[in-house]
């Protein structure tokens, strides 16, 4: 029995998907893609961490000096050798690892209130001619071409944790010693002779590596070790804690 209404057209996918395909490509014409690797995709009054990791960047647009309330900004693995005279003057945190600069920019001395600066695995030479930021806790310059440190580094009286491992470094500056909160301090193969007498007055000084200089004798070889029991170490484990508690 007839109700009198037209038939329903049957349900067809592929227009449907047609239409949703228009639609997406308008949008798109409207709203460009989001492009993390560009500044101009960023709000700079309001961005206080940015990331432009593996950008494969060989500048740094001038207009990062926009970005007034930027906290974090992690440059790692692009191919930058300087950067713009003027940074952002609210950083805290640099991260610059794995890039071809041969000396530290002029403008990090400029940034009065960073904290953490890395360096690490870049081809640095040198430190720069420009004083680092007393403000600075942290300094990571691992995996570089360092042979000497410039006497302005021990003003980082604040630095707790100093990466200078993987270099070529055959003494440290006597200025050093000033570094008085510095808790951490990694040498591991460098060209150091001898540890200079001040590093053994560093107050809080909890970790040093230094594996890997000429002053240090090899690891003996995996075949000339002892064999030690698995309850053995255990046994001598569980004495040492009893000393620490009792």
């Amino acid at each position: 029995m007839g109700t009198g209404r037209p038939a329903r057209p049957p349900y067809n996918l592929n227009h449907l998907v047609a239409c949703m395909l228009v639609v997406t490509f308008v949008v798109w014409l409207v709203h460009p893609a989001f492009d993390r690797c560009s500044l101009d995709s960023y709000d700079a009054s309001t961005v206080t961490e940015l990331d432009l990791k593996n950008c494969k960047l060989t500048v740094l647009p001038a207009s990062i000096s926009r970005f007034g309330v930027l906290r974090k900004l992690d440059l790692g693995n692009n191919r930058l050798s300087t950067l713009p005279a003027v940074l952002p003057s609210t950083l805290l945190t640099l991260f610059c690892l794995n890039n071809n600069f041969e000396t530290i920019p002029p403008a990090i001395a400029e940034l009065p209130h960073l904290r953490m600066l890395s360096f690490k695995s870049c081809r640095l030479r040198d430190v720069g001619v420009a004083p680092l930021p007393p403000s600075l806790v942290w300094l990571i310059l691992t995996d570089n071409e360092l042979v000497t440190l410039p006497d302005s580094l021990g003003r980082l009286t604040r630095m707790r944790k100093l990466m200078l491992a993987n270099n070529h470094l055959a003494s440290l500056p006597s200025s050093l010693a000033a570094m008085r909160e510095l808790e951490l301090l990694r040498l591991a193969n460098n060209q150091l002779k001898e540890l200079p007498a001040w590093l053994y007055e560093l107050p809080r000084l909890t970790w040093l590596a230094i594996a890997g200089n000429p002053f240090v004798a090899p690891a003996p070889a995996r075949a000339e070790l002892p064999s030690v029991r698995f309850g053995e170490l255990m046994a001598a484990a569980s004495r040492t804690l009893a000393d620490c508690l009792f």
